[in-house]
């Protein structure tokens, strides 16, 4: 791990470009575009026009697997739904 001395801190706080950049807050969290997945996804939009099986098949397989594959929710971030995920598997 490198770590910065007093004095290259001064150098670079002496260029405004870069004192911008080590003074901003820095942002934690989920990209914009990944916010709005929901109403824009492949999924919510195309759900069952590249999968060939019927719906009940899919609810069907969907049912025997859902346990497996369903991830935990956390504070942090909510987890792709067991749907998604099995979507994704058979495309």
């Amino acid at each position: 791990m490198s770590f910065i001395t007093v004095d290259r801190l001064l150098v670079l706080l002496d260029n405004p470009i870069l004192r911008k950049k080590l003074l901003e807050k820095k942002s934690v969290g989920v990209h914009p575009i990944n916010r709005r997945r929901k109403i824009y996804g492949e999924f919510h939009h195309l759900f069952f026009e590249y999968l060939r099986m019927s719906i009940e098949t899919y609810d069907f397989i969907l049912t025997k697997i859902c346990h497996r594959i369903r991830k935990k929710t956390t504070n942090f971030k909510k987890p792709i739904s067991p749907a998604e995920r099995l979507y994704v598997t058979i495309r």
